[in-house]
């Protein structure tokens, strides 16, 4: 990030200098691994005034076209880039990376401004005297000419000449020279003689065109809702779909042939016709309607006549690819908004465009937060339109519901993905709905009839009853919400309607963790009868749990723990690797841990070597000084540049046995780092860097089995907050430290004499029965050639059903939707899968 922050002010588009403004930096990786620097100026844009100068209308431009012989068009080289800033204006631009201020030169994209501002400096620079021949509609230029080729190129030299005169670059890849068809503003402008034709561009009714023929009923209905929504704009509809709906009669077989092909064909050429009678006003504003049925998607443009006539303007669908189908709801519903807008952007740039979702979240796009290149790119390009985000029900979502999950380019028969998962990691993505029921928790409680029976009693009774009565004297009530006191605090008390949603934004939020850490985290902050079983249950069915954790019952022996008495008596460090090169040619992760406080840090490394590890440690002993430090045998720990090193620090090194790395807890954190990046990052191996920071941040604010704190608390006192936390008005308070690393100290102890006890009983195997559901260990390879790491690959796979018993721990297993055989198991390769 400094070196590209560095060229951009070799290059004059930013300056290091002071400002009282100061927007969030953040970046993204383009395909070719090199960075783009974005600014999130949503901030800054809520204060500035709107821009008076707009884009011409479109209208106007398109009519400009009318006559002409020939066409140029004009491409700039990152054209915002290349228009200046007034100086007074540029310290609205600022933003802060390392400690030091930098402000824009240039027009950064993202600013409210941006687009007003950029047609304004193109109307500078190209003068009045250029209107004839010339239209600017924001970066699209184009050049065009009544009358010879000889004067087409004379107007070419008077406009290049004037983007010379004021600096500005073109590109000349992208610039079509002398034509006679180009597309523009979303239409295919063609010169013939003195005529000039303008015709509905194909994209934009080809998810009409191309929509499947139905192969069973279920299709069928789902495209004659899609016609009946549309019904007043399909002359004689009734008559047109008879053959169609004879296929829905009871008892009737589904048999497609030319009848109710010709009777499909022709309703789709009356959506066409009506896409091609309608085109924009610009005037209006526009409704952009989209939809995300997660293997598709799809949207609507259209505009409300002065009838109040819905007026279409054009479709677009298409089907989700590879990792889109594992993107979390809320990224693949704003995918497709994206896409629309993208699609349709001639239209709406510079427009008013209400964007229609039946997705709540996509409400609230303007506090997201930038948690990766994909969604902060979606971010920022969605703030160059003058946008509003409305909620519609499913129910009037029809058209893009239907066209998403019928997209031209999916398959049309295969409806379910049975081998996609969704994505775990939520941190940007807190639950919206959850959110708004949490700020009507005293209508959920009043609707409970647990909670209503205890507000009822503690309403009717006096206080020194309920102070006397020990099923009521820990309940209260506070501004009508109840609440339950612990030992140590007082907690909501949760209704049940609430409890599934709590439990599982907890577990996501946190990275798919154990029930002991969820159950810290919800016990924390909420109460009910029955709170651990049902945080148990609810984990213990979890899909993605149940296919990234991997089982670890058939260890045997005796067990001895390291026991420590404080921190940095005893560190241990491990390397995890090789991995893919991911982000900045990482290829292997340094992982140091104190083994009291269960504090880690992981540092990337693009190679193994004993000078690399050495330089870690180093930076480690800035936060804890080690007495000792415990490695395995590898090259790196046994050179004598590593145990000099370490006796300069005067850190004792020492190893775990040969071929026994079992005393070395970083061998266990390795283990959880594994479930981590199966959980979080199985659809793209090669993006491990860029979560890691995230992975050490939620490792060191987990509540750890052995310690029964989590290792900030042990360190500094204090640990992170949830999403909801400000909601629930949860106490932020920093702990002793002495008392807590006192009790952390007992709790290893009893930890370390409970572990042995279970260590040692942990051989076992599972019978199961015919209809029983059970996964399969997987055992998988790394592929370099296709940058897969079996690490990062899900452990498991399923769920399947027993279908057989053959032989004692033989089974067979099918699937359990279609019956069909997987294979013969050994009992060993199998897990219960729980539902």
């Amino acid at each position: 990030m400094e070196e590209k922050l560095n060229e951009m002010e070799q290059a004059g588009i930013i300056t290091r200098t002071s400002t009282p403004y100061s927007s969030p930096l953040t970046f993204t990786l383009k395909k070719d691994g090199s960075i783009r620097v974005l600014l999130d100026a949503r901030s800054i844009n809520k204060k500035m005034v709107a821009e008076t100068e707009k884009p011409p209308i479109q209208l106007d431009v398109l009519n400009s076209f009318h006559g002409a012989n020939y066409i140029t068009t004009i491409d700039l080289n990152n054209a915002y880039f290349q228009i200046p800033i007034n100086k007074d204006g540029r310290k609205y631009t600022g933003f802060t990376f390392n400690g030091k201020s930098y402000v824009y030169n240039v027009l950064p994209q993202g600013l409210k401004t941006s687009v007003g501002s950029f047609s304004r400096a193109m109307n500078l620079i190209l003068g009045p005297e250029v209107q004839e021949f010339c239209v600017n509609y924001l970066d699209d230029l184009a050049i065009i000419t009544t009358g010879t080729l000889d004067k087409h190129l004379e107007h070419i030299d008077i406009v290049l000449s004037k983007l010379n005169k004021a600096g500005l670059t073109c590109n000349l890849q992208k610039c079509e020279f002398i034509c006679k068809e180009i597309k523009m503003l979303g239409f295919i402008i063609s010169t013939e003689g003195i005529q000039t034709e303008i015709k509905t561009d194909p994209d934009k009714i080809r998810a009409i065109q191309e929509f499947p023929a139905p192969k069973k009923i279920k299709q069928l209905r789902a495209f004659l809702g899609l016609c009946n929504f549309y019904r007043r704009f399909i002359p004689n509809y009734s008559e047109s779909i008879i053959p169609l709906c004879e296929l829905l009669k009871k008892g009737r077989k589904f048999q497609w042939s030319g009848k109710e092909q010709k009777a499909f064909d022709f309703i789709k050429q009356q959506f066409i016709n009506t896409i091609q009678l309608h085109h924009p006003d610009f005037n209006k504003p526009y409704y952009l309607q989209t939809d995300c049925s997660g293997v598709g998607m799809a949207g609507v443009l259209y505009q409300i006549d002065d009838n109040n006539e819905m007026r279409i303007l054009g479709y677009h669908s298409k089907a989700l690819k590879g990792p889109e189908l594992n993107w979390s709801v809320t990224e693949q519903e704003f995918y497709a908004v994206i896409s629309c807008l993208k699609k349709f952007e001639t239209y709406l740039r510079g427009s008013k465009v209400i964007i229609l979702t039946d997705h709540k979240a996509l409400l609230f796009i303007n506090n997201m937060k930038l948690f990766n290149g994909r969604v902060t790119r979606w971010i920022l390009y969605i703030e160059q339109f003058n946008y509003e985000v409305q909620h519609i029900s499913g129910r009037r979502n029809i058209v893009a519901d239907v066209l998403s999950r019928y997209p031209p380019d999916g398959d049309l028969i295969q409806e379910d993905k049975n081998n996609s998962l969704e994505i775990a990691y939520t941190e940007s993505e807190p639950n919206i709905e959850l959110i708004e029921k949490l700020k009507s928790l005293t209508v959920y409680q009043l609707q409970d009839s647990e909670s209503l029976a205890i507000i009822e009693k503690l309403k009717t009774l006096n206080t020194s009853i309920i102070k006397q009565n020990n099923k009521f004297k820990r309940y209260s009530l506070k501004n009508d919400v109840l609440y339950y006191k612990t030992n140590l605090q007082e907690v909501i008390y949760l209704p049940k309607a609430l409890r599934q949603d709590i439990i599982n934004q907890v577990h996501v939020e946190m990275g798919h963790q154990g029930p002991y850490k969820v159950i810290k985290y919800v016990r924390d902050r909420f109460f009910w009868k029955g709170l651990t079983k049902d945080i148990k249950n609810q984990l213990r069915a979890c899909h993605l749990c149940q296919l990234s954790k991997k089982s670890n019952i058939t260890y045997v022996g005796p067990c001895k723990s390291i026991i420590t008495e404080n921190i940095g008596d005893i560190v241990m460090a491990d390397l995890y690797g090789p991995l893919v090169s991911g982000t900045f040619g990482y290829t292997f992760i340094f992982v140091i841990q104190d083994s009291f406080s269960k504090f880690i840090k992981l540092y990337p490394l693009k190679q193994s070597t004993a000078k690399s590890v050495v330089t870690k440690v180093k930076h480690f002993v800035e936060i804890i000084k080690p007495k000792a430090i415990m490695t395995d045998n590898g090259k790196q720990f046994v050179s004598n540049h590593w145990k000099q090193s370490m006796r300069d620090l005067n850190i004792k090194p020492i190893y775990t046995t040969v071929r026994n790395p079992r005393p070395n807890t970083t061998e266990r954190v390795n283990k959880e780092l594994s479930r981590l990046f199966r959980t979080l990052c199985h659809t793209n191996h090669k993006d491990w860097a860029l979560i890691l920071p995230k992975l050490e941040e939620l490792y060191n604010n987990s509540y750890h089995n052995s310690t029964g704190f989590t290792p900030c608390e042990i360190l500094y006192g204090e640990s992170n907050e949830m999403s909801f936390d400000k909601v629930i008005s949860k106490s932020k308070e920093k702990h002793n430290v002495e008392q807590i690393r006192q009790q952390v100290r007992k709790n290893l102890k009893e930890a370390s004499r409970i572990r042995n006890i279970k260590f040692d009983k942990r051989n076992r195997l599972i019978k199961y029965n015919i209809g029983d559901l059970v996964k399969i260990s997987r055992s998988s390879r790394s592929d370099a050639d296709n940058k897969v790491m079996s690490k990062f690959n899900l452990a498991y796979e399923g769920p399947y059903v027993i279908a057989a018993v053959p032989f004692d721990n033989v089974y067979t297993l099918a699937n359990p939707e279609t019956n069909e055989i997987r294979g013969i198991f050994n009992a060993i390769h199998l897990l219960k899968y729980f539902k």
